[in-house]
């Protein structure tokens, strides 16, 4: 089986930036009383390695201190955690990413589909929402938004803080994919941080292997989300953070990032050329596409997929919307190790789109 069901990037470590990593990690491991025991939210030392990636990610912490989480997945679970005290509910375009539609039901939490565009939630659609119900959270992916693969320009980003001011509704960021970004790095943590959860990853622009996740609540929330967090889990492993923070320090991630982001320009070519897709609607690359298509011909494609080797994301998995109708299906070409792989299962793609 060829998976283009799975969101990750391609294999971008190799065998002695890893070696080396392991050996910083084992170095900063020796060195923690009682085994990182009582570091719940890592040492000043690990908190300032990541402050500074994020800094150099264009995301300016400005004295706020990063909570650290078991991935972007934990984080988005301890703003809703939150969050549902306050809001029964969260606005989001009609697909969104699957992880926040999990998160959300475990916490009992529902959803208010807005129509959207090519840039993400239409302003007008979102301010009924918000004005029509007692819904005061807003769910936004705003570069290559999972599943539609859309970016969120500058000026739909402050239209949709004014709305989210003027409802007091507070907004989740999930920034996990940034280094694709083409039309600027201005954040909605930037432009409302009183509001803004703004969340990360390493796994999407380096590796899942390193499951480093980053929470910036909105000032005064840290030692909220910090109790719930050691409800949870405690807090992220010493040893995956020192992992993590080892490959900041010796600059895996820059390292990586041109050639990630060739990568997903070069894959997401081969799929509009090999599928027919016209233009791409994001041209510089993307980890994930988006074929939309009706419910019952979506769940029919999937199938024949899998009967001829490729996996595609499950039909359903990312909907929010609450009466059957247009769908989809997503792929994500960069998670074969091999671009002859990506290749190989496109045109097997292809040759269903013409049945």
């Amino acid at each position: 089986m060829i998976d283009l069901s799975v969101n990750v990037p391609p294999p971008l470590i190799d065998e002695g930036e890893l070696d080396e990593a392991s050996r910083r990690a084992a170095r900063a491991l020796r060195e923690l009383p009682s085994g990182g025991l009582y570091h719940q939210n890592g040492t000043p030392a690990a908190r300032a390695t990541v402050a500074g990636w994020l800094e150099r990610s264009g995301v300016a912490a400005n004295g706020a201190e990063p909570v650290l989480c078991n991935g972007a997945q934990q984080a988005i679970h301890l703003s809703l955690a939150w969050l549902g005290c306050h809001s029964r509910s969260i606005a989001s375009e009609t697909e969104t990413f699957s992880g926040a539609i999990k998160a959300a039901a475990h916490l009992g939490l529902g959803w208010e589909p807005v129509a959207h565009d090519e840039e993400g939630m239409l302003p007008d659609a979102l301010d009924r929402v918000l004005a029509t119900t007692a819904c005061r959270i807003v769910f936004a992916t705003p570069v290559c938004q999972n599943p539609l693969g859309f970016e969120t320009g500058p000026a739909r980003r402050q239209a949709i803080v004014e709305i989210c001011r003027r409802h007091d509704a507070a907004i989740i960021e999930d920034d996990i994919y940034a280094i694709y970004a083409a039309k600027g790095r201005v954040t909605y943590r930037e432009l409302a941080p009183e509001r803004t959860w703004y969340l990360t990853s390493l796994s999407k622009c380096l590796t899942p292997l390193v499951r480093l996740g980053v929470l910036i609540p909105p000032p005064g929330r840290e030692q909220d989300v910090l109790r719930a967090m050691r409800a949870e889990s405690f807090g992220l492993p010493p040893a995956a953070l020192a992992l993590g923070c080892a490959l900041i320090e010796m600059g895996a991630d820059l390292n990586a990032a041109g050639r990630l982001r060739d990568e997903a320009r070069a894959r997401s070519l081969l799929a509009r050329d090999i599928l027919g897709l016209g233009q791409l609607v994001m041209p510089a690359g993307a980890p994930h596409l988006w074929l939309p298509m009706a419910v019952a011909e979506a769940q029919d494609y999937a199938r024949r997929a899998a009967a001829l080797g490729v996996l595609v994301t499950e039909p359903g998995s990312t909907s929010i919307a609450r009466e059957p109708g247009a769908s989809g299906i997503r792929l994500c070409p960069l998670a074969p190790a091999k671009r002859s792989d990506a290749e190989h299962a496109l045109r097997l793609l292809a040759g269903l789109r013409t049945l």
